[in-house]
């Protein structure tokens, strides 16, 4: 890993844009189950448990692979369970309030503002960065 003081640390953040935008474009032949059936977040929630977790192709702490690979006790893995479970509620929450306001204006700007924001401090912290270094 990197060190916490490399310019490009700070980047991380908005850099999360385009692996939104990757997944967005991979779950997009997908959208009609998870949003006109039945429980179709319900599904997407399990499948983003699935991928993030269950199914990871590196051994990162909280993971199974992690599990099978490192020397770290197996408490030390479930720690990163109340974390997954907290994220994964707030996305299907947040994309539920989405889809069930989407005729409303304010959440778009609202959301393009958050991402906005988000991208602008992730490029000052770089620029700050790379100064001090």
């Amino acid at each position: 890993m990197r060190p916490l003081d490399s310019p490009i640390i700070p980047l991380g953040m908005g850099l999360q844009v385009f692996r939104g935008l990757l997944l967005a474009l991979i779950f997009l032949p997908l959208r009609k189950t998870f949003f006109e059936e039945k429980d179709g977040l319900a599904k997407l929630a399990l499948m983003i448990v699935g991928l993030s977790y269950l199914s990871t192709f590196g051994p990162g702490f909280g993971s199974f692979e992690g599990f099978i690979y490192t020397n770290l006790p197996l408490r030390h893995h479930f720690w990163g369970i109340p974390e997954l479970a907290f994220y994964v509620s707030s996305f299907i929450g947040l994309l539920y309030v989405a889809i069930k306001h989407a005729h409303r204006k304010i959440f778009t700007v609202l959301s393009i503002l958050v991402v906005a924001m988000i991208i602008f401090m992730s490029i000052m912290g770089f620029a700050v960065a790379l100064q001090v270094a």
